[in-house]
């Protein structure tokens, strides 16, 4: 049959571990691991990740490590999250993990952040949750000079640097720098795609959000060429 150009399928994992089913985290890992792999063979273009903090079922907090591992285990697959919740992670560290696991997946990963919605989690790390927007341009604008190659000296109202670089710049293939977010947000998030970041939306988002994310998505570049492309992800449930 023929492709749709642009037309992926991937699939979403966030490695839930339910105390009513709750199996040896262990044997749960690698048989999802397991899975993914089968799936590359299979055909399967992506392979999703999602973080989430402090929930009973085991909800992964983890993105990049799990990255690392499926990208230890797969040649072809392209590996992303959605999302990492920039607002949690500081973004210098946060570009140094993402370059690591783009150089060791040869250049797979597709790194989609967003702000994070839960108070719970904002809670946890003690970061106020009235200022995720912010949070999320300015760690935007951080990640996208050090994937660049830049040295950065940044003084912002959230995040401070000196003289800082990634090490690592020089070997990466092309990140793919996306950003999600909800309606309420759209506004704020749209203004920061507009400055040149790419868009990931859930199936399950509201249509107008969806619209214009993959309007913006579209008409903007993410870093490296420009890749525009409409994913659907298929989440899993354990596969034991």
């Amino acid at each position: 049959g023929t492709s749709m150009p642009g037309l992926r399928f991937g699939l979403y994992y966030d490695f839930r571990n339910p105390p009513q089913w709750r199996r040896d985290p262990t044997a749960l890992y690698n048989s999802i691991l397991a899975q993914i792999a089968r799936a590359e063979a299979l055909g399967w273009d992506d392979v999703w990740l999602s973080e989430h903090h402090f929930v009973e079922d085991g909800y992964t907090p983890s993105c990049l490590p799990l990255a690392a591992a499926i990208a230890a285990r797969t040649s072809r697959m392209r590996v992303g999250t959605a999302v990492m919740l920039l607002p949690l992670h500081d973004p210098v560290r946060l570009a140094e993990d993402a370059a690591t696991v783009d150089v060791l997946s040869g250049g797979r990963l597709d790194l989609g952040v967003g702000t994070g919605y839960r108070a719970g989690e904002f809670e946890g790390f003690g970061i106020p949750l009235n200022t995720r927007v912010g949070r999320l341009v300015e760690g935007l604008q951080i990640l996208r000079a050090l994937f660049a190659g830049e040295t950065l000296t940044h003084r912002g109202k959230y995040y401070q640097c000196d003289n800082v670089s990634s090490g690592l710049s020089g070997l990466l293939h092309s990140i793919q720098l996306l950003v999600g977010c909800w309606r309420l947000l759209a506004t704020e998030a749209e203004q920061s795609l507009k400055r040149g970041h790419g868009c990931t939306a859930a199936v399950e988002a509201e249509r107008e959000l969806i619209e214009v994310g993959l309007q913006v998505f579209c008409a903007h570049a993410v870093v490296g060429p420009p890749q525009p492309r409409l994913e659907i992800p298929e989440h899993v449930m354990d596969p034991g």
